[in-house]
């Protein structure tokens, strides 16, 4: 069992989440039947259960064509949101300006630590986007991760964005 602990005290957010590896018939049978049906036969995924402020959520995690996916589900197995990493030095040129403008507006300094596509929306238009069809009906956001200073305190920052740069979660 891989159990991670997460307890970010920082500028003005503070995040708790326990996540515990577990085995795929601890995971909703919604959960596997959504996943099995998007991703098909897929080696090498974890399963974890989340538990944190919010309740107890069920999360894997998987590389699929070359990019790290997280798909989220809630604690009966609905699909809540997909993430795939971007690695930071592979952002393209407007998504790099864009977190940049907003983190040099908000924060004196900062350094990127992780960048996530989200993605969220009807589970079947998920799926879709999966298999490589249709977005329009989903939202996308920008997730990041970055390690931020002020002239007052320094700490881990959680953001989301979208598209256009607005703060949707700090």
């Amino acid at each position: 069992m891989t159990m991670l602990v997460a307890f970010a005290p920082s500028l003005a957010q503070t995040k708790y989440e326990v996540e515990t590896r577990i085995k795929r018939n601890e995971v909703p049978a919604a959960a596997i039947q959504w996943f099995t049906d998007a991703y098909g036969s897929v080696s090498r995924v974890r399963w974890y259960m989340e538990t944190s402020e919010r309740g107890t959520s069920f999360e894997t995690k998987l590389n699929w064509n070359r990019m790290r996916h997280s798909v989220e589900f809630d604690s009966i197995g609905q699909v809540e949101d997909i993430e795939i990493t971007i690695p930071i030095g592979k952002m393209d040129n407007t998504e790099r300006k864009l977190v940049d403008s907003v983190l040099n507006e908000r924060f004196d300094q900062y350094r990127l630590l992780k960048v996530q596509r989200q993605w969220t929306g009807d589970s079947e238009a998920l799926k879709k986007m999966i298999q490589g069809r249709e977005t329009d009906r989903l939202t996308e956001l920008l997730e990041i991760e970055a390690y931020c200073k002020t002239d007052m305190k320094d700490g881990y920052r959680e953001l989301l964005l979208t598209m256009d740069g607005s703060v949707v979660n700090d």
